[in-house]
């Protein structure tokens, strides 16, 4: 019997994207002309020093800029074949979450203070699932024990300020993997972590990675990360990617003076 071909078709392209920010009535470029793709169940780093372009990128895919003062001036972002740039906001509202979902930077304001970790993932499985609240309550501790937090059956009617820092990692985990997402945006999910806690969480990433065959855009500071996870990397600087390359030769032979440095 022949084997069946692997699909060569990326899940993400992204095309001369150029986002914007308006200050004092004219424009400036926070993402400059880029394009790159993301394989299926594939793991792509994106580097760079603070303010080169690496989060104003993940909002640009996931469709969460602030509109008041800022816009994608051209480009496309294409996800399985659909631009989502020329969605409606109803429309990217069934994308975010279920198709594509973020770990944001921080989980303490990420998380609302004021709701129960319970409430928060439920609201997730009731966007996007018909599902009943008992099967909801069911399904968040089932998503809790699965980020390898053991007392999820309390930890579900308590609050973020009552979880450790790790923990409250672990929460935001779940939640963007409530409804097994096939692209994962990842924005500095270890950044304030200590060394150990950033080991556990970075292996629960990989290993949900593997078990759901998801792709993920890592955005990290870290060149120990990407060596640990990643199969390509993607090195911003000024708002432009200045290489794009697979991890071996990113270590051993990089080619951009900025890389290098």
């Amino acid at each position: 019997m022949d084997k069946k071909p692997v699909e060569s078709t990326p899940l993400l392209e992204v095309k001369n994207l150029q986002t914007a920010f308006s200050i004092n009535d004219s424009w400036h470029n926070a993402v400059d002309d880029v394009s790159f793709q993301v394989g299926r169940k594939r793991i792509v780093g994106v580097v760079g020093e603070s303010g080169c372009g690496k989060s104003v990128l993940s909002l640009s895919v996931i469709g969460l800029l602030p509109k008041v003062n800022s816009q994608i001036r051209s480009g496309s972002v294409l996800f399985n074949g659909k631009n989502l740039t020329r969605l409606s906001e109803d429309e990217m509202n069934d994308v975010r979450g279920k198709d594509i979902s973020m770990i944001f930077q921080e989980p303490m304001t990420s998380l609302n203070p004021v709701l129960t970790i319970g409430y928060q993932l439920q609201e997730v499985l009731f966007n996007h699932m018909n599902i009943s609240k008992a099967e909801a309550r069911e399904k968040s501790i089932a998503l809790l024990k699965s980020v390898g937090i053991s007392r999820s059956e309390k930890l579900i009617d308590e609050y973020p300020h009552q979880l450790s820092g790790g923990m409250r990692q672990r929460v935001m985990i779940a939640m963007a993997v409530a409804c097994q997402p096939k692209l994962l945006i990842a924005d500095e999910p270890t950044t304030a972590l200590d060394v150990t806690v950033q080991a556990q969480i970075l292996e629960l990433l990989k290993e949900i990675q593997e078990s759901n065959d998801m792709s993920i855009i890592m955005i990290t500071h870290d060149l120990g990360v990407v060596a640990e996870m990643c199969d390509e990397v993607i090195v911003m600087y000024g708002g432009k990617i200045v290489e794009h390359t697979d991890v071996d030769t990113l270590f051993y032979a990089p080619k951009h003076p900025y890389t290098k440095a």
